[in-house]
């Protein structure tokens, strides 16, 4: 063939140039000017910013976060600030342009999509403290399915791979050391002054609005840059004012009334039940032909002692808040929501558990989820458990329902327990369940696909919406089989029982649907915010305990309202009170007089005696809640066991 030595010739070449041009590629590096690499990081952070901004999952209203930063530009700037910074000080610190750009885009995005899992996973934000538990992080993802996990691990190594390729690929950039030194170290000082006034300014940060509550509105209305720094601002927790521990250690050590030699020690299981709420009492919702999600729970409520709502620490997500409160009498709004509160006990603490095992109780708690989970397996015995049993008590066919052990399986479990401890022996029992099948996401949770319709409504529900809604009133109603069962347990049992059962949260709904169901603030009171936080609660005897105790007497002469939703951190000091067992600990004797005056302690307010929202107190409350605020220190921190 003729043409055979120009193709040989011509494909030599073709090879010869591409060898050239890859040579070339890899061998010669790209440079920027300073004045262009100034540029670009500053178009490079507005971009970042506006990446994380459509990152971040919002609530009712998909342009919320735009339309409210471009109202107030303040919001921009203090989003669009911390990416300036790093992105300038790497620049500064390595005279690398393009490599200062890439890494810090690549941090930032990084951490909004691990904030969008977490949020579409537990409707609750990536928050600082999630480091300080971050097996917890992992473990919460990776039940989601291991593709979250696997995208974290694979976008950190891509930005590692990035990094270094953009590195080697330009030139870094000449600058003289004393300006480079010394624009570094006013950019450190600028960025470190803002940390510390304007991120940590907490009444600059409650400035800016946000659609209904709770950390997910927060983070999704305010920016996720700007909440997450302002959170690690919160984590330092300082001595309130007037603190003086001479004086809460006096208080402490006040002489107590002994009890009684013939006291009767009636058994108390609490339960803290997953996700239990009052949402189907809406008035859009109709049960008419169907079962009544809290069928059982409103009979058992008439009888009860007495029965209402409390106010949780959180919404949506956060067990451990209101658990704390509920353990310790402390209130976790007076530490952070940036780290579970557990992470604040170090050794053996003072609490309502340990005040019952010092009168004689045996003290066990039952959880079936993971005993690494919020550290609980090494805090509990702090706390005074003796027995903490958690998912690996759990034989291995025990029922799963809605991807958890199931409501019935823990009941089962739990009353087992109780009649084995009646059996073999003669001390009181304190039980405590946290019980976890309803717990979030709904979509698809019983039903695969498809749902029964087990309520009517007339609000405008979508599809996914009506699912999510079946789906947890289906798991609302094993719930309320369970606590009607271990009634008629307890009914009919000779031994005195008294029953605490309450609410960690609110459910962990769709974004959407909360302002749906009219709950919530969307540019409303702060009442209505406060809805979210409403959970039920009763507590309640059987026969044996109100014929043999004095609940009857000491109800009567206790000052409970009902209609008031007391704080969690009340809870403890209520039952106390009930049982005439409040005057054997100073703490919770003050609680019960701190009581009628400071019903309620919230992130950003209280409500006062007459159970209205204020964000300020005055007179006898302000001196309560002084105090209050000091013991909790003391406690936590001052005290010597913790």
């Amino acid at each position: 063939m003729p043409n055979t030595p120009l193709r040989l010739h011509l494909a030599s070449s073709s090879q010869l140039l591409y060898n050239t041009n890859m040579k070339t590629f890899f061998t010669k590096k790209w440079t920027l000017t300073p004045g262009q690499s100034l540029l670009a990081v500053l178009v490079a952070s507005i971009l970042v910013w506006a990446l994380v901004g459509l990152i971040t999952p919002q609530t009712y209203d998909p342009h919320f976060y735009f339309r409210t930063s471009f109202q107030n530009p303040l919001l921009i700037l203090l989003n669009l600030l911390p990416i300036l910074v790093l992105m300038l000080a790497l620049f500064l610190a390595t005279k690398h342009g393009p490599f200062a750009i890439v890494l810090t885009t690549c941090i930032f995005l990084l951490f909004a999509f691990v904030n969008r899992i977490k949020m579409g996973i537990r409707q609750d934000p990536f928050v600082p403290g999630d480091f300080r538990v971050i097996r917890e992080v992992f473990g919460i993802v990776s039940d989601y399915g291991i593709g979250n996990i696997l995208t974290v691990i694979g976008s950190v190594i891509l930005t590692i791979l990035l990094s270094v390729f953009v590195f080697l690929k330009w030139k870094r950039i000449k600058l003289r050391l004393m300006p480079q030194l010394l624009s570094l170290l006013v950019l450190l000082s600028s960025g470190t002054l803002l940390f510390q006034t304007a991120y940590s300014s907490r009444p600059l940060y409650n400035s800016f609005p946000y659609e209904y509550g709770g950390k997910f509105a927060e983070y999704a209305g305010k920016g996720f840059i700007y909440s997450f720094i302002h959170d690690i601002t919160q984590l330092t927790i300082t001595p309130p004012p007037g603190f003086d521990p001479a004086r809460i250690r006096a208080l402490e050590a006040a002489e107590t009334m002994p009890l009684p030699a013939d006291t009767i020690f009636p058994h108390i299981i609490a339960i803290q039940a997953e996700a239990f709420s009052d949402i189907s009492r809406q008035a859009d919702f109709d049960f008419i032909g169907f079962r009544d999600p809290l069928y059982y729970y409103w009979q058992i409520a008439e009888e009860a002692l007495i029965s209402g709502n409390i106010t949780a620490d959180a919404i949506g997500g956060g067990t451990a808040w209101t658990e704390f409160s509920f353990l310790t009498g402390l209130s976790p709004t007076d530490l952070t929501f940036g780290i579970p509160p557990y992470d604040f006990i170090r050794g053996e603490s003072p609490s309502f558990v340990r005040k019952l095992r010092d009168l004689g109780y045996r003290t066990a708690m039952l959880h079936p989820g993971h005993s690494w989970f919020y550290n609980r397996q090494n805090i509990f015995p702090l706390l005074g458990f003796e027995e903490v049993l958690f998912e690996q008590a759990f034989p291995y066919y025990a029922e799963i329902r809605g991807g958890y052990i199931s409501e019935a399986a823990a009941f089962d479990l739990m009353i087992e327990q109780i009649e084995d401890h009646l059996e073999t022996s003669s001390d009181p029992l304190f039980y405590f369940l946290i019980t976890i099948q309803n717990h979030s996401p709904y979509g698809n949770k019983f039903y695969d696909g498809s749902h029964p319709e087990n309520f009517r409504t007339g609000l405008d529900l979508t599809e996914e919406e009506r699912d999510i809604m079946a789906n947890y009133f289906t798991g609302m109603i094993d719930a309320d089989q369970q606590l009607m069962r271990l009634v008629e347990f307890m009914r009919i049992s000779d031994e005195p029982f008294v029953l605490v059962y309450y609410s960690d949260h609110m459910p962990s709904l769709s974004p959407t649907l909360f302002p749906t169901l009219g709950l919530g603030r969307r540019g409303g009171e702060w009442e209505e915010l406060l809805n979210l936080y409403q959970i039920p609660y009763l507590i309640w005897a059987n026969d044996a305990a109100l014929e043999q105790t004095d609940l009857l007497r000491n109800l009567a002469q206790a000052n409970l309202d009902p209609d008031i939703p007391y704080s969690a951190f009340h809870l403890p000091a209520m039952l106390l009170e009930l049982l005439g067992f409040a005057d054997l600990c100073p703490f919770h004797t003050f609680l019960t007089t701190m009581r009628p005056h400071v019903p309620a302690i919230v992130w950003y307010g209280y409500r006062d005696s007459r159970g209205t929202f204020v964000f300020d107190l005055e007179g006898e409350a302000l001196e309560k809640v002084t105090l209050y605020r000091q013991w909790l220190h003391y406690r936590l921190f001052e005290r010597g066991l913790s």
